[in-house]
């Protein structure tokens, strides 16, 4: 996990334990959490993976996954913020015209959205 915006160099390993996977759909997932700690007074970073041989099913080719983070603190909690956590599954196949319901919890009570 490569630094973008308010931090610099590597701010984390990709590597993570695995909770579940599935061989004919072809993908894994897990979790794992590291520490970082930031130089005084910065308050928003940006922090990204890249890669490639993404599953054929999705167009293939080069992606990248970015985390933007905000450690001000929070009025209404009196700490940072804390982020929302959702246990779907990597991969849910729908039919066109079809919505799903993506399972999602937030400490802070905040909204949670997802767009696509």
């Amino acid at each position: 996990l490569d630094c973008r915006v308010g931090c610099s160099g590597n701010v984390g390993s990709m590597l993570f334990y695995c909770t579940d996977y599935s061989i004919s759909e072809d993908w894994k997932t897990g979790s794992r959490s590291y520490d970082y700690t930031f130089a005084s007074g910065i308050t928003q970073f940006e922090a990204s993976f890249k890669s490639g041989n993404w599953i054929s099913e999705v167009g293939g080719g080069n992606w990248e996954i970015r985390v933007k983070g905000d450690l001000s603190i929070r009025a209404d909690t009196h700490s940072i913020n804390n982020s929302p956590v959702s246990g779907t599954r990597p991969i849910v196949k729908l039919k066109r015209g079809c919505s799903m319901r993506i399972p999602v919890s937030d400490v802070d009570g905040d909204d949670v959205r997802c767009r696509w």
